[in-house]
């Protein structure tokens, strides 16, 4: 039997061809009889293609920055003006905490460019413990944000929030890629071992961390639906 990849695009689980059963893969692939693959093309899902790449950061990242996006305040519902846009596409973490009664409902809704060239959305859970605080990152490495906003905020003494980097760094990919990895790593200019990767997507926490000093590069590679 000849076997082809297919990205998911929204399916999920099993499905059942005409010349096989096929179970999605961890990574949103499924590999399917090719005999079957015209009927599940029509179907939406598209064939699969790896891609390779070189990024060069265009100036030297700053190191990780509590409060660098947004800087803390109090919480509230309404709209929250961004502070500093990241300099650099990397991972952005929300961060909420309490004062003396914990939040039991709201949201922080976050609209953004990713490091895959797209518009979305996070929509993060503001519910938090009293005297305590949590920690979420968005889904995708972060260009630019274009809003922030709280909603349906109950509870909580002088909770406060801010928005933070990281100390990694996301790379340019495009739209649902999976199977990230990377090849080669350059720090200000010399071949290094490749730093560990983030579980943002496309993003990685290069060996020598941002400092504000050191420009990065690096050759990766990863698979995206294609047509």
């Amino acid at each position: 039997m000849a076997t082809v990849q297919l990205a998911a695009n929204g399916f999920g689980g099993v499905v059942q061809g005409n010349w096989g059963t096929y179970t999605i893969a961890a990574d949103g692939i499924f590999t399917v009889d090719t005999r079957d693959a015209a009927a599940l093309l029509t179907l939406g899902m598209t064939y699969v293609q790896g891609l390779s790449a070189n990024y060069t950061t265009p100036l030297a990242p700053p190191a990780a920055t509590i409060g660098g996006v947004v800087a803390s305040g109090a919480l509230s519902n309404g709209t929250v003006a961004v502070g500093t846009q990241p300099t650099v596409m990397r991972p952005v973490t929300v961060e909420i905490g309490t004062g003396t009664a914990a939040i039991t409902a709201g949201t922080v809704t976050v609209t953004y460019v990713g490091n895959d060239g797209t518009v979305g959305t996070d929509v993060f859970t503001a519910v938090c413990a009293a005297s305590s605080a949590t920690t979420q990152t968005l889904t995708r490495g972060v260009d630019t944000i274009s809003s922030i906003t709280v909603a349906g905020i109950v509870g909580g003494t002088s909770p406060w929030f801010r928005m933070s980097t990281t100390a990694a760094l996301s790379l340019p990919v495009a739209p649902n890629s999976v199977d990230f990895a990377v090849q080669r790593e350059y720090d200000a200019g010399a071949t290094i071992a490749v730093g560990a990767l983030a579980s943002t997507l496309g993003s990685i926490i290069p060996t020598t961390a941002p400092n504000g000093t050191v420009t990065y590069s690096f050759l990766y590679h990863y698979t995206a639906p294609g047509s």
